[in-house]
């Protein structure tokens, strides 16, 4: 089974310039062994995740147990159909508006109820529990 990718905020990348001694991206990048592009983007907030792997060479030890961040979506999926099979008149686009309350018009992705997308997000399964 594939393991989930592990998150990253703002505390875990100060720790890992303390870890590696630096505060330089490239010095980083070589003592990591990652592509410099790659530690860019982490630290500038363009990756939110990383994979086991890498979390394994950027802090030099086994990432921690954490839920996963997506999940397979046929459970989802048929707890979708269940729910619009019992309220009549409800869409799945009003139930994907649910899932964005905070968003204003929040666009509709399909693919999550279709199965072109095969993970979603874990809150999105939680959610219709």
């Amino acid at each position: 089974m594939k393991k989930p990718r592990i998150g990253m905020n703002d505390k875990d990348i100060d720790s890992l310039f303390e870890i590696h001694g630096t505060k330089a991206i490239a010095d980083l990048a070589e003592r990591t062994g990652l592509p410099y592009i790659q530690i860019y983007n982490l630290v500038h907030g363009r990756v939110s995740s990383v994979s086991d792997r890498h979390y394994r060479m950027l802090f030099r030890k086994p990432a921690p147990p954490q839920a996963a961040i997506k999940i397979d979506g046929t459970f989802f999926r048929a707890m979708v159909d269940l729910w619009l099979y019992l309220h009549e008149g409800v869409t799945r686009a009003d139930l994907y508006r649910d899932f964005f309350k905070a968003e204003k018009n929040p666009r509709v992705d399909h693919r999550i109820f279709s199965g072109k997308v095969r993970t979603i997000h874990a809150r999105f399964e939680y959610i219709m529990r």
